[in-house]
């Protein structure tokens, strides 16, 4: 047994050693890769926007060690183009569109951006193989933004409009002895219906379709000035679609049918084509050396990010872009408050919900932020709503996109029981407990009475404490509250009406008003600074054993080193490492198409 164990022991440390050595290898490789290029005196920007993007860059310590090489996020893609539009070496920007999965609210923050380039007097050109697939209605408004469009001859043109559908799952649950209780405050709340209807309740269904309806207008509009047609032709041409290529040529949704190698340069020759990533990591690394680190004088705005469910504690994994996880949102905000030189924060929400007491820790530290006399501004992404609408409560001023889906302002509670289902299939349980509620939320059996009841009250006491918290901050009416609440969802337009967000925009009105909140002067530089900042990649070794994240360090490790075995391809493989899948509105209810 001895030697066994010694064998073991041995198999152990040499499994830490060659881990360790190739975490540092991998340090030494981001470090030796991490020089900014030298930028040219006259460009081409090009970008390929591929998959999901984080709306601020990504938290993951591997995910920061090349920045150049990293998946841009969105708040990196809007910064860069701005940037470029006043940047005399830049004359204009190819995107390609051919792999993007963007919501509504995602693409008019970027199209945004690019009216505000070719505004400038630079040329703008777009790409895709094909607008088909996921987030395609949104890609092609974006698209319709630029001064020429290009589609692969062979592509589709899918903009058939948009749509939220619910799978009803009562009748199969109730077919296998699946009971779903769900309690909800109030009709219109509708994250348990899923599970618990067998057909969309009537206030549901007419809220859903104002939503979709609001988004709709904001889609037909877009498309209908990027490409000079009236409204009532873009509408007749999406209920066509799908469209073939040469379809959408002949109708004027594209500009010319070739295929990427074809497309002509934009600004004429002599100049040098660079990548977005490049540019963007090389006017950071110009700014910083232009920066002096001992002026006393220097602003900086924090830019703090709540993306994904919000959870209690620390979340599962390192930068984990489906989770807002409360500690590491509290943390980069006391980090924030401790900065003598942050005098603003623009909060960044991208999230459904989540728990109401991590919603609750996030809001008191962001009221404790403000207390100090440093004004916080909220940025709403593709979705801010219910704990992603509570922790804006803190904000002096709250910015949304028109197609941002926020409010939904309620609350929801019960379980999902199997009892019935295991007893067909022969499998019975026994429980032994103390306390007349001790299983209160056991999946054997339902609510008793009893037990519905005091859930009941809880309900009602967070409704409660919730709407009233909204109404004291927005200064509504009871009245006012009560037509703005009991679960409605709202898109960023008509929110605005209800009195819930104070201006539409994106991060650049976000970044202005912060500004403005702070008394900052016109001319005086504030650079905008995600929080929580970030060390050398040793210290974020370090920090990341010290707060436990090894596994999950582990695992972004493995997906690295895999790479860097493939040194002829690096280059195309390195940005698409840490990217996950998501849905085009991260609500649980929700899939606007």
């Amino acid at each position: 047994m001895r030697y066994v164990i010694g064998f073991f022991a041995t198999l152990g440390f040499l499994a830490v050693l060659l881990f360790s050595a190739g975490l540092f290898g991998v340090f030494w490789f981001a470090d030796k890769h991490a020089e900014a290029p030298e930028l040219p005196e006259k460009m081409v920007l090009k970008v390929r926007l591929t998959g999901p993007l984080a709306d601020v860059s990504d938290a993951s310590p591997l995910g920061n060690l090349i920045p150049a090489r990293r998946g841009l996020s969105l708040f990196d893609l809007v910064t860069s183009i701005d940037a470029a539009r006043t940047d005399g070496r830049v004359t204009g920007l190819v995107m390609d569109l051919s792999g993007a999965d963007l919501g509504l609210a995602e693409a008019q923050e970027l199209r945004a951006s690019i009216l505000g380039f070719r505004a400038a007097g630079k040329s703008a050109r777009v790409f895709a193989d094909s607008f088909e697939g996921r987030g395609a209605s949104a890609a092609y408004f974006l698209a319709s933004a630029f001064e020429r469009v290009t589609l692969q001859p062979s592509g589709l043109l899918d903009i058939r409009g948009l749509s939220i559908t619910t799978p009803l799952l009562g009748r199969l649950l109730d077919e296998y002895g699946v009971r779903a209780e769900i309690l909800t405050r109030h009709e219109f709340k509708g994250a348990a219906v899923p599970v618990t209807s067998k057909s969309l309740p009537g206030p549901i269904r007419a809220n859903h379709a104002r939503a979709v309806e609001s988004m709709f207008e904001q889609l037909v509009a877009g498309i209908s000035t990027g490409r000079d047609l009236t409204p009532s032709a873009v509408r007749t041409l999406i209920d066509t679609a799908p469209l073939v290529a040469r379809e959408a040529r002949s109708n004027n949704l594209v500009d010319e049918l070739a295929y990427w190698d074809q497309m002509s340069a934009i600004s004429g020759s002599g100049a040098n084509v660079v990548n977005l990533a490049d540019y963007a990591h090389a006017i950071a690394a110009e700014a910083l050396e232009a920066e002096d680190d001992n002026d006393e004088d220097r602003a900086l705005i924090a830019l703090i990010s709540a993306e994904g469910e919000i959870v209690r504690g620390r979340g599962q994994s390192f930068g984990n872009r489906d989770q807002a996880a409360s500690d590491r949102l509290i943390s980069a905000i006391r980090e924030a408050r401790k900065e003598p030189a942050v005098k603003a924060v623009v909060l960044r929400v991208n999230s459904p919900g989540g728990s109401y007491v991590a919603s609750d820790s996030i809001l008191r530290a962001l009221e404790q932020t403000r207390a100090t006399g440093i004004p916080i501004v909220v940025s709403m992404g593709n979705v801010a709503a219910s704990g992603g609408y509570f922790i804006t409560l803190a904000a002096d001023h709250v910015v949304a996109r028109p197609a941002t889906i926020t409010g939904s302002i309620g609350v929801l509670g019960g379980k999902i029981s199997v009892g019935e289902l295991l007893s067909r299939h022969g499998v019975d349980s026994a429980e032994v407990s103390a306390g007349a509620n001790a299983t209160m939320f056991s999946p054997l059996k339902p609510f008793a009475d009893g037990e519905r009841e005091r859930l009941s009250k809880i309900l009602d006491e967070i409704y409660g404490d919730f709407t009233a918290r909204v109404a004291k901050r927005r200064r509504l009416s009871a009245t006012d509250i009560d037509a703005a609440a009991r679960g409605r969802i709202w898109t960023g337009e008509d929110a605005l009406r209800q009195g819930l967000v104070d201006v539409l925009g994106g991060f650049e009105d976000a970044i202005s008003l912060a500004r403005q909140s702070a008394g900052l002067e016109p001319g005086r530089k504030a650079t905008p600074t995600v929080f929580p900042r970030r060390g050398s990649p040793l210290e974020q070794l370090l920090d990341t054993i010290e707060e436990g994240d090894l596994p999950s360090l582990a695992s972004d490790l493995g997906d690295l080193i895999r790479v860097l075995r493939y040194a002829s391809r690096v280059e195309q493989a390195l940005p698409k490492v840490g990217h996950s899948d998501g849905i085009l509105l991260r609500m649980p209810d929700l899939d606007i198409r």
